[in-house]
């Protein structure tokens, strides 16, 4: 028996003393639905990786429960379900004790990583993921104007233990200030450098992304 083999068995043993009938279909409806959670998933985590939104039409989700249950439908309703159970007797009971562990988890499992995903990608998808490029502005003194001529104005030198943080700015007029504010007085001039970097912003649905 394969682990689908044993989601089948036991979702129908289930149902069968449940309802006191035997009905592969209830089988069938949970596995494609527990296999339709994976496969979603598994996209949820690619877009999320891609950090693209993920356009799903509700019609797809609905032919893909079908395509499941009609694929499992063809290896399940032509095997007895007595073959199954025969195969799950022969089983000592360590192993039976540990794949209806797994099943249990499987199911469960597979429900709340899917939920948590489509939460997860719902919020996100609100908005559009464009690579962009964008113009910023820091203000420096001399000496690192110097470094950064040095470096045939390719990279900014480390920062200074007491300047931990590097920190340009978008706004070109307020680096000018700052330029004037600060680094006048504290070097006699100051310097704005002016620079692009390809990044990822995410712009709301509808709107258009300017830099």
């Amino acid at each position: 028996m394969t682990f689908f083999d044993c989601v089948y068995f036991r979702v129908n043993k289930f149902y069968w003393k449940e309802e006191g009938k035997f009905s592969g279909f209830n089988g069938l409806s949970v596995l494609a639905l527990m296999q339709g959670f994976n496969i979603f998933g598994l996209f949820l985590v690619i877009c999320i990786i891609l950090r693209q939104s993920p356009h799903i039409p509700s019609w797809s989700v609905v032919l893909l429960f079908i395509a499941l249950i009609f694929a499992n439908g063809i290896r399940y309703y032509r095997i007895d379900f007595s073959i199954f159970q025969g195969k799950w007797d022969r089983m000592d009971e360590r192993r039976r004790s540990m794949l209806n562990r797994m099943v249990s988890i499987y199911i469960a499992g597979s429900t709340i990583v899917c939920l948590i995903l489509t939460i997860y990608v719902g919020d996100k998808s609100i908005y559009n993921w464009q690579k962009v490029t964008m113009t910023l502005y820091r203000p420096v003194g001399p000496k690192e104007l110097k470094l950064i001529e040095r470096s045939g104005w390719m990279r900014f030198p480390p920062r200074l233990p007491e300047q931990p943080i590097f920190y340009p700015v978008m706004n070109e007029q307020y680096a000018i200030q700052v330029a004037h504010d600060w680094n006048v007085p504290a070097s006699g001039s100051g310097f704005v450098t002016k620079f692009e970097v390809r990044t990822w912003m995410s712009f709301m649905k509808g709107s258009k992304g300017n830099t």
